[in-house]
């Protein structure tokens, strides 16, 4: 544990109330403060979820995820150079950080555009950001469920 005072290591560590190593949430730093039995451990993982998807360089390096989504995502599948999702509603917009340069995004089978931005208009279509080391930051505004992006794994990977 860090001692009484310290600043966090991060901003993101805030959201973790006071998390032990061993998983173990509590009220405060000091070990006679008490702990979250009823909302904590939900709570702060809801927090990181958020952080990730607000500032993607914060999540993994060299690792595919679905950071969010406008819908709920019922099934994610990962493979090298390939993230594919179900959505519960069939027009959402979801964002995330790939390990691997996307080629091309299909939702239901049909090809999405890419486009150089998503405005606030209903155009389907997905837009891609370097984040370094060869990851890429995807954002894709959906008209089906079933969505799957593609692409070629980096060669520093």
């Amino acid at each position: 544990m860090r001692p009484h005072g310290a600043r966090p290591p991060d901003r993101s560590t805030g959201a973790t109330y006071a998390c032990r190593p061993d998983g173990v949430v509590s009220v405060a730093e000091g070990p006679d403060e008490g702990w979250w039995f009823s909302d904590g451990y939900g709570d702060y993982i809801r927090h990181f979820l958020v952080a990730m998807a607000a500032v993607p360089e914060w999540a993994p390096q060299k690792e595919d995820h679905l950071l969010r989504s406008t819908s709920i995502v019922s099934r994610v599948d990962y493979r090298p150079g390939q993230v594919t999702w179900t959505t519960f509603d069939a027009e959402a917009e979801d964002t995330l950080r790939l390990a691997f340069r996307p080629k091309g995004v299909r939702a239901n089978g049909v090809s999405i555009p890419r486009r150089d931005t998503l405005t606030a208009s209903d155009a389907i279509g997905y837009t891609e950001r370097p984040l370094g080391s060869g990851d890429f930051l995807l954002r894709v505004r959906h008209s089906g469920r079933n969505v799957t992006v593609s692409g070629a794994l980096s060669q520093s990977r």
